[in-house]
């Protein structure tokens, strides 16, 4: 990151669970606890200063971070460990990590934590990590290639019929995306109305009854945090009670390419659009 003055500059920001941070401007000595918050770091040339980060997370072939310590597996934090990379700037989320351990660790080390719920929030906090890691014409950059596709993707929703949606994220439960999340959003400014309002942005347990009683004429199945194969969507067109599923409307979705915040945003407006293009053809034809 260049030499510095011989003073530590730090920043006060507020993050996303409203916790006030005192943070080194230019750390340099990163450990991220997220797999997007890691590949958005890398997109922004962060490699180099990143000591630790979370494994797993599904990237494409060429994405993956190497060379890396990585301080846990599951989502059960190793929290001595993390500290013992003495890090300058922990990166976490709530996706991803659990809040109580989040608030432990925030004694031991510096912390900021993510927490968005629209694609707007996403966007802003792209340029807030910019900003803490130094790179903020790269997040600029960024930013500008994301807000092109969501204009893309407005201008490509205007006009279009509105459809009633619903996305499952796992099974055994099955747990479906709520209406205050950021997946959510992403789906309304693509034309697809959520079914399950929910409160708060946690998934929410629904049974099969329960995709009956909502009755979406879409039906998207994120391989991300489980991974829903062709059987499962095989399994979901037997119930003819659903319109999504009666109708052949329901859709295997990439969950970490497509359906997360982050510097893959960049490509995932289109990818949706793509979709739900193709996803119209099939069923005209």
């Amino acid at each position: 990151m260049g030499v510095r003055a011989a003073a530590l500059e730090f920043i006060s920001i507020t993050d996303g669970t409203g916790t006030r941070r005192e943070l080194l401007r230019y750390p340099r000595r990163v450990v991220s606890l997220s797999p997007t918050i890691t590949q958005t770091l890398s997109d922004l040339g962060l490699d180099d200063d990143l000591v630790g980060n979370r494994k797993g997370g599904a990237q494409a072939r060429g994405e993956r971070v190497r060379g890396l310590v990585r301080p846990m597996t599951t989502k059960d934090t190793d929290l001595q460990r993390v500290a013992d990379l003495t890090p300058d700037l922990v990166l976490a989320d709530l996706e991803h990590n659990r809040l109580e351990d989040l608030e432990k660790l925030g004694a031991k080390v510096p912390l900021f934590v993510v927490h968005v719920k629209t694609v707007e929030e996403a966007i802003a906090n792209l340029e807030t990590l910019g900003i803490l890691v130094d790179r903020e014409e790269q997040a600029a950059s960024l930013v500008h290639e994301i807000r092109a596709e969501l204009a893309a993707s407005k201008l490509w929703a205007r006009g279009r019929a509105r459809v009633r949606a619903a996305c499952l994220v796992s099974k055994d439960p099955y747990l479906a995306i709520p209406a205050q999340s950021y997946v959510s959003d992403f789906m309304t400014l693509h034309g697809l109305d959520n079914v399950f309002p929910g409160k708060g942005d946690a998934p929410l347990p629904v049974e099969l009854a329960d995709l009956v009683s909502a009755s979406p004429a879409v039906l998207l199945l994120a391989s991300d945090p489980y991974r829903f194969r062709p059987k499962h969507r095989e399994e979901m067109l037997e119930l003819g009670d659903v319109p999504a599923c009666r109708e052949g409307r329901v859709v295997l979705v990439d969950g970490a390419q497509v359906l997360s915040p982050g510097s893959r945003m960049r490509r995932a407006f289109a990818s949706m659009r793509e979709l739900l293009d193709r996803l119209g053809a099939e069923t005209e034809a």
